[in-house]
Parts: structure tokens; C-alpha cells; sequence
């Protein structure tokens, strides 16, 4: 389940890390028996020579440095609109979409640990995972043995449509996904399960095959 090594770019390989795709007819799991068997699994460990191979191409990728918090498009502008409240537009270009605030692209659940049933949005690009509150997704619910800054980051991807977790094994807190330790760049899928520190948290998806907030008529600027 985890990956050996290897250079080759997750982003541009929908398999990341050589992990199976589930699709809705063949994850057999259900969210209650991945949720119970959580602990109870024989946790895959890693070696230090695992923990660095074939890695550092992925930390080193200038897509998903932890500093790029912003859409992959371009930097948001700022607007005021007279007598209303201000709007962002993400994007380049003169014929944009007008967005109230950032546009989110899927959720982390809280399931277990400090936070249950509280919830933290995605964004598109590079978020950054960490207990501290200045995270792109701050875990910032009293687990201790969450990185305050950096313990994983998650990206989506607007062109190819998929979300990529990647862990910082220059962390000590290892983290799981599905009680597996991935030692690259993973793909998720809906209702993984994230565990860091004593957190559990469920992946759900927005985006994705069905829709992308580029499917949305371009209103003009």
C-alpha cells in the first residue's frame, strides 16, 4: 500500500504512489467499519531510508511548496463593490467570476479526537495541515500531537480534478491514511480516513469529475 520510492510526478499520475482508485462499486469498506477498525489494523511502519525515498522530488515541486496558499491561477484580487461587501476574484483573466470569498473545493471532517464533528474547508492548490491557526486548514482543536505548522499538506489540482495528500516526513507525528502510512504523495478518495495525532478526520470531496468551479458561465468583469 505504501510507496518505495520513485520519481515520478503524482500529479501527473492519477495512481500517486501506486494506490488502487476505489470507485463506489468496488470500496467495500464502509465509513462505520473503516471507523471501527481504526487501531485495530496492523499499522504498516516505515524505516528512516523509506521515510526519505522518493520524496524529496515531491517536497521539492514548486506546485506544492507549504508558502503556496494561493489558487493555482493567479493571486486574488481584491475589489470593493460600492455600498456591499468585498468580493475576490481568483483568476487572471478580464472575464472572471466574482467570488463572495475563496471558493471551496471539499471538507475534512472531524470524526475523532479534540474537534469531533467540526469541519474545515479546502481550497484549491496547496493547503497546508497543522494545528496552529495561521494553516491553510488549521487543526486547531487542543491535539497536542498535531505539528502546529506543515504535518501534511493537501492539494487539489483544478485541471486533472484530483485531491493529493502528502505527508512531511520531516515530521516525527507520523500520519495515516486509512491506517496506512504513505510515504509519498496518496490520492484521495471520498471518505478516507486522515489520522494525526489523536485526530480522525473524513475526507468528502466537492470537486471533482461532476463538477469544478471552472463548469460555472463566466460572467463579465
Amino acid at each position: 500500500m505504501t510507496s518505495q520510492g520513485g520519481s515520478n510526478d503524482p500529479t501527473k499520475d492519477g495512481s500517486a504512489s501506486g494506490r488502487p482508485h476505489a470507485t463506489p462499486e468496488t470500496r467495500s469498506t464502509s465509513l462505520k467499519e473503516a471507523l471501527a477498525a481504526l487501531g485495530q489494523g496492523d499499522d504498516k511502519e516505515i524505516s528512516p531510508g523509506e521515510a526519505t525515498s522518493g520524496v524529496e522530488s515531491i517536497m521539492n515541486d514548486k506546485d506544492v511548496q507549504p508558502s503556496s496558499v494561493a489558487p493555482s491561477k493567479a493571486q486574488p484580487e481584491t475589489i470593493t463593490e460600492s455600498g456591499g461587501p468585498k468580493t475576490k476574484v481568483f483568476g487572471g483573466s478580464d472575464e472572471e467570476l466574482k467570488y463572495y470569498q475563496e471558493p471551496v473545493v471539499g471538507w475534512l471532517v472531524v470524526v475523532g479526537g479534540p474537534g469531533i464533528g467540526a469541519h474545515r474547508p479546502i481550497y484549491t492548490g496547496s493547503n497546508t495541515i497543522g494545528s496552529a491557526s495561521d494553516q491553510r486548514i488549521p487543526i486547531d482543536f487542543g491535539d497536542e500531537y498535531i505539528s502546529k505548522r506543515e504535518q501534511a499538506y493537501i492539494r487539489y489540482d483544478a485541471d486533472d480534478r484530483q485531491f493529493l495528500f502528502i505527508p512531511n516526513l520531516a515530521k516525527t507525528n507520523v500520519v495515516s491514511i486509512d491506517n496506512v502510512k504513505p510515504t509519498s504523495a496518496v490520492r484521495l478518495m471520498p471518505y478516507d480516513i486522515i489520522s494525526m495525532g489523536n485526530t480522525q478526520l473524513v475526507f468528502i470531496p466537492f470537486c471533482g469529475d461532476e463538477f469544478d468551479w471552472s463548469d460555472l458561465p463566466v460572467h463579465p468583469k
